[in-house]
This record gives structure tokens, C-alpha cells and sequence, in this order.
């Protein structure tokens, strides 16, 4: 299967299925991993909402397991929820590390200087000390990391599908609509009190200095992507490959899917 650059790129930017309206980039609190530090798969986990997809992937593991096995190996539902963070973790990383590894960072930073202006980035980090602007990613940083947690969740998904394995139940809320789960995913309120910080904020040149050279990065690096993409690009659930092999050691069965 190969999937779109754009797609995949734009899944973990937090802008939905690529390049939308400026609004809608906007709410998504950008991601500028140029100029702010990334997040990772452990600190959107150990969120709220990624406390609760935890929480929810060791009940799955647990209602999946051999109770024989478990017991023979002294593997209790504590430790099973702490073997499934882990592996979320670990693999759900890989997943958030594909899009950048597609993108040489140099050619990013060149093409923007073209398009911007040589001190581009040296402008961009300088406004990033504002308080507006710190504000801004501060209240965007609830919908980042809990789509960070729903493309590790839906990518655990994909992968068993394709490889016609199943656990007890899916993890992904947006597969099993699981209005617990769905209440606690806090994205659209975000981007809701984003898109009313930035209306209320319309005359603060910094921050919309900052939005706009900020979308423009995200443009250029999607951009960059596409000229530089390999013919597959490679897929995020591709990330969870070997997966089942923890499953069967942590005494879970991840049985067959029927076609």
C-alpha cells in the first residue's frame, strides 16, 4: 500500500490529510521541529489521553492472554499494562519518526531561506521567545500530542489487519467509537481555543509574524518531502513489524483474522 507524502507527513504535522487552510494549520499548533523540540511517542503516552489508550491497550492484552501462561510466569494485569506501554512507546516512536526521516533538514532549511528570506530561522526562533507565541503552542500542545497517540493507536490497527491478526478488541477510539475514550481525546477543543486565541490576537504583529512564517515552513518542508520521496514512501504501520513477537512472549495470542 502505498500511501501519499502529504498524507503521511500531514498526519503527524497535526493538519489532517495535508495542506488545509491557514485556520486549520493554525489549530493545529504547528509543529516547527525546526525550531521547537518534537514530541515523542513516551510523552504523548504518559498525557492524559495517552494515559487512558494505555490504560485501555493492557486491558486488550489481558483479555487476549493465556491465563495459564500468565499465571505460570507470575504476569499479573499490572504488568501487562506496563509490557503494553512500553511497546507503545517503543514502536509507537518509530511511527512519529517516519515523516522526518523522509526530509533532509539542510534542504528544508535552504528552500525556506529562498522563499523567506537567508535569516529566516534565526527570526523564527527569536519569535518563539514571545509570550504570545509561547502561549499559542502552549494551548496547542493538548492536540498535538493526543493525535500523536491516535496515529500510534491507528497504526497498531492497521498493522494486525494487515497481517489478518486480531486482538480481544481494537485500540484505536475511532475505530471502536468508545465515547470514554472519544471524551477524553482533547484535539477539537484545542484547535477551537486556538482558532479564538489567534482572532483575539489579531493585531499582536509578533504572533502573526510568527503563524505565517510558521505555515510557510510547514509548506516548504511538505514541499521538500514530495521532490525527495522515494517511490514507496515508506508506511507508518510498517513501524509495528515484529509486534507479535512481544504479544507472544507477554503471553498474548494474537489470533487469526478470517479473510
Amino acid at each position: 500500500m502505498i500511501i501519499g507524502t502529504a498524507r503521511l507527513l500531514g498526519l503527524v504535522l497535526g493538519i489532517g490529510c495535508g495542506l488545509l487552510g491557514a485556520e486549520r494549520a493554525r489549530a493545529s499548533g504547528l509543529s516547527l521541529w525546526g525550531v521547537f523540540p518534537r514530541h515523542t511517542a513516551q510523552e504523548a503516552l504518559a498525557d492524559s489521553y495517552g494515559r487512558a489508550i494505555v490504560k485501555e491497550f493492557g486491558a486488550i492484552l489481558l483479555a487476549s492472554a493465556d491465563k495459564g501462561c500468565l499465571e505460570a510466569k507470575g504476569v499479573n494485569g499490572g504488568k501487562l499494562e506496563t509490557l503494553g506501554a512500553d511497546m507503545l512507546a517503543r514502536y509507537g516512536q518509530k511511527v512519529a519518526d517516519v515523516p522526518s526521516s523522509l526530509v533532509d533538514d539542510r534542504a528544508v532549511s535552504a528552500e525556506l531561506a529562498r522563499r523567506a528570506g537567508p535569516n529566516v530561522m534565526t527570526e523564527l526562533r527569536k519569535l518563539a521567545t514571545v509570550r504570545s507565541v509561547q502561549t499559542f503552542r502552549e494551548r496547542g500542545r493538548p492536540a498535538r500530542v493526543d493525535r500523536l497517540v491516535d496515529l500510534i493507536a491507528e497504526n497498531l490497527d492497521r498493522y494486525l489487519l494487515l497481517k489478518r491478526l486480531s486482538l480481544a478488541r481494537d485500540l484505536s477510539p475511532e475505530r471502536t467509537a468508545s465515547p470514554q475514550l472519544l471524551a477524553l481525546n482533547r484535539s477539537e477543543a484545542a484547535e477551537a481555543a486556538l482558532e479564538r486565541f489567534v482572532e483575539h490576537h489579531k493585531k499582536d504583529r509578533q504572533l502573526q509574524r510568527f503563524l505565517t512564517l510558521a505555515e510557510q515552513w510547514d509548506t516548504t518542508v511538505l514541499d521538500t518531502m514530495r521532490k525527495g520521496a522515494s517511490a514507496r514512501v515508506p508506511a507508518p504501520y510498517d513501524a509495528f513489524e515484529g509486534i507479535e513477537d512481544e504479544f507472544e512472549a507477554a503471553c498474548v495470542t494474537a489470533g487469526s483474522r478470517s479473510k
